[in-house]
């Protein structure tokens, strides 16, 4: 299957489709909401405004002042993992208060293609809002002197991201039994992996850096510090994204090869909740009396 017939098994998922109009309907009453520029113009300003407030004027003036780019970029990304878990926490819950989560099951669908169509809906119109803003994003970029393969890397993460947040509220809507207990679980998750575990790692790290500064020699610990960053995705996204101009090449080996290595264990961590929500799916209709054999065969064998 080329690339295109893959994404439109996405966009033709019947589960999509049913999401979309759903939409289109609730669109229909009146609902004041704030528009998505919104808040991405306001995150790009933040870096302007900070190295105004800082001193020096309104616009960087050198290679040092890329790490100001650093007030767009992590707000952004935690506004769109927010975003993410925010519409996918109710997607598998609002079936089940509404009594068609046995029926859906029970179509010909297997639950990989219920689990894809749920997902595709909530993530799909994040990428084209990551799409539609990257320009914008990238001359802010340039103009406080981030190299473009960063910022490339940069976009290719902000997607990553929303995808991942996309992927939590799907797990924490399919293994909660209502909305409420769906929010409050991607909102406990959501706290552990934007406040907590960083505080955590950070304090791992600060405590390993200042063991190993007393064994080794500067140049070492440099590596062995950036390698460190690899439990910390603050100071790992900071290290990859403003590198330090001074930094040797096999610095930023490490520093990229570090990066590389937290991507897949992003990955991996992706598949491990797509497999969960799957298995959660699979035995929502167990409760309710479908039938085991018709059951064994959508999931083994897709039939």
């Amino acid at each position: 299957m080329n690339l295109l017939g893959f994404l439109s098994s996405f966009g033709n998922n019947p589960v999509y489709i049913k999401e979309v109009n759903q939409e289109k309907n609730i669109s229909k009453r009146k609902i004041v909401r704030l528009p998505d520029w919104l808040g991405h113009i306001f995150i790009l300003g933040l870096p302007f405004v900070m190295k105004s407030v800082s001193g020096g004027g309104f616009l960087p003036s050198s290679v040092y002042d890329r790490e100001v780019f650093g007030w767009a970029v992590f707000p952004l990304i935690l506004y769109l993992f927010y975003k993410g878990v925010n519409r996918s926490s109710h997607l598998i819950t609002d079936e089940k208060e509404k009594k068609t989560i046995d029926s859906l099951i029970s179509t010909y669908m297997t639950p990989q293609e219920i689990i894809k169509g749920k997902f595709w809906w909530a993530f799909y119109p994040l990428m084209m809002e990551i799409v539609l803003f990257a320009p914008l994003f990238i001359v802010a970029g340039l103009i406080f002197y981030v190299n473009t393969i960063n910022l490339i890397m940069i976009f290719i993460l902000n997607i990553l991201v929303a995808g991942g947040g996309c992927m939590l509220g799907i797990y924490s809507s399919a293994t909660s039994s209502d909305a409420k207990a769906a929010r409050a679980k991607a909102s406990n998750i959501f706290i552990f992996v934007v406040l907590v575990y960083p505080i955590l790692s950070s304090l791992a790290v600060v405590i390993l850096n200042l063991a190993l500064s007393v064994l080794f020699r500067t140049e070492i610990f440099q590596k062995m510090y950036i390698f460190l960053n690899i439990i910390n995705p603050l100071f790992l996204a900071a290290a990859v994204f403003f590198t330090d101009p001074g930094w040797d090449e096999m610095t930023l080996f490490f520093c990229y090869f570090c990066f590389a290595s937290g991507i897949g264990i992003y990955l991996y961590i992706f598949y491990f909740l797509w497999n969960k929500t799957l298995t959660e799916v699979v035995r929502i209709p167990l409760k309710s009396g479908l039938l085991m054999d018709e059951l064994h065969k959508k999931f083994l064998w897709g039939k």
